[in-house]
């Protein structure tokens, strides 16, 4: 019944942002679907290394990088994503 009332001090919009917050943190990328396979995914094609303010989400969404370790394999887990991205479409000829 504590807990009850500890809880009832947030809103609704303050808790589910703290548990996404804590999700977020988690290293783990699992079968996340990655952000390049989105249709907002604008690839970096110069030769140069891009920018710092460098945002390969055409809608400006903050998406985390995650590298493979030890046992991954770095052809399937590495890259651009976000756990959770209502925006997310696919490419041009991709279901």
């Amino acid at each position: 019944m504590a807990a009850k009332k500890l809880l009832a001090q947030f809103t609704t919009d303050q808790l589910l942002e703290e548990v996404v917050r804590r999700r977020n943190e988690r290293k783990d990328v699992g079968d996340v679907e990655p952000c390049d396979e989105c249709r907002h995914f604008k690839f970096w094609t110069q030769s140069d290394e891009p920018p710092r303010d460098y945002n390969p989400c055409d809608l400006g969404k903050r998406m985390s990088f995650h590298m493979p370790s030890d046992g991954e394999d770095p052809h399937h887990c590495i890259g651009y994503y976000r756990r959770v991205c209502a925006s997310r479409l696919p490419r041009e000829g991709q279901a």
